[in-house]
């Protein structure tokens, strides 16, 4: 059976923060090719000055970026390809689904 993570209210297809971090965290508890590395931290969390919403809970805390790093911990790093793909990246994508 496939777990349930949490969601945005009203966006059923859309994982809320914790969500996408509990999924992340089953993704790499399940190889141990996967591995969850802290690349950075929010706008948000470095600068917490926060943003002023009416009509949206818009969090003032910031968050901790993450990234998978996915290889075969047995391959000598030299002999490895290298590359990196990226996905998730911009922000404003979920306010254009509110509009």
């Amino acid at each position: 059976m496939a777990t349930a993570y949490d969601k945005i209210n009203g966006h059923n297809c859309i994982r809320s923060m914790e969500g996408m971090i509990e999924s992340m965290n089953d993704l790499a508890n399940s190889s141990n090719l996967i591995t969850i590395k802290k690349i950075g931290e929010s706008y948000l969390k470095k600068n917490n000055d926060g943003r002023i919403s009416n009509q949206f809970d818009i969090p003032t805390n910031g968050h901790d970026i993450y990234a998978y790093v996915i290889t075969d911990p047995s391959v000598s790093s030299s002999k490895k390809g290298k590359a990196l793909y990226t996905s998730g990246m911009h922000a404003r994508e979920y306010g254009k689904l509110l509009q």
